[in-house]
């Protein structure tokens, strides 16, 4: 069930109106996100009628939440990372990066239907721009690994798993030649000539002396720690992109 807490963020004169413009941000702990925090200070900022709610849902409860939304007055919801898989078979429509990736982390209402967008790999290119960035190695060969070779393609790529034959399923299905190299725990990697590394799962691949980039990302991590940026780098472009595609007016 949704929790509806007191948002410290939000002054005491916000108003909701049948005008406003409701949306939600899902997650197990849906208040220590602070996506809905920085979102609704951008809708503040620029003086939209629209604002961003934290829900609190548990796992069981999120078929059922999501299910609902067709018929509420709530716009969309941004999903977190725990359901964006869960979500995806909820879908009436989804744009080309959720079918590459499995996975939504953005859903809009259309009257009752729900259409889901996969919003993390554009806030990663947009983080990306502002390190002035171009050589990239990207770890793993899920769906968000897949989206970023899709969407990355002004960049220079190498592409590093376990498992070589998931990268090259992985170029067959996105019709495109990746340069693909092994990692595992046993292996040296050199990625100190990459301007930037990705680890797209949090693969824990570096047991052995591995030399960094001056920035590495791990889109999942919570927090950043030991030299790896996390999800709080990429919340400013997340809020951005919700923001200016989604809930201006």
């Amino acid at each position: 069930m949704s929790q509806m807490g007191s948002i410290d963020t939000m002054n005491a004169d916000n108003i909701i109106s049948v005008q406003t413009k409701l949306f939600g941000l899902i997650a197990e702990h849906a208040q220590t996100n602070r996506l809905f925090v920085l979102t609704n200070r951008l809708i503040k900022n620029r003086q939209s009628n629209a604002m961003i709610i934290p829900m609190n849902i548990r796992e069981d409860d999120f078929y059922f939440t999501l299910s609902n939304m067709k018929k509420s007055h709530v716009n969309g919801a941004y999903i977190a990372a725990e359901y964006q898989e869960s979500a995806v078979e909820l879908l009436e429509k989804s744009d080309t990066l959720v079918k590459l990736a499995q996975r939504c982390d953005f859903v809009l209402r259309e009257g009752e239907t729900l259409e889901g967008f996969y919003l993390l790999p554009l806030a990663i290119k947009a983080y990306i721009q502002t390190l002035g960035a171009s050589k990239i190695a990207i770890v793993g060969s899920n769906g968000l690994a897949k989206a970023l070779a899709y969407v990355l393609d002004d960049c220079e790529l190498s592409f590093y798993d376990p498992q070589i034959e998931a990268i090259m399923q992985m170029a067959t299905d996105l019709g495109k030649e990746l340069d693909i190299n092994r990692i595992d725990h046993d292996m040296k990697n050199d990625f100190s000539s990459f301007d930037l590394l990705i680890d797209t799962d949090d693969l824990d691949l570096y047991h052995e002396a591995t030399l960094f980039p001056k920035t590495a990302l791990k889109p999942f991590l919570e927090h950043s720690e030991s030299g790896w940026m996390g999800y709080e780098a990429l919340l400013e472009p997340l809020s951005t992109l919700l923001f200016e595609n989604y809930i201006k007016d």
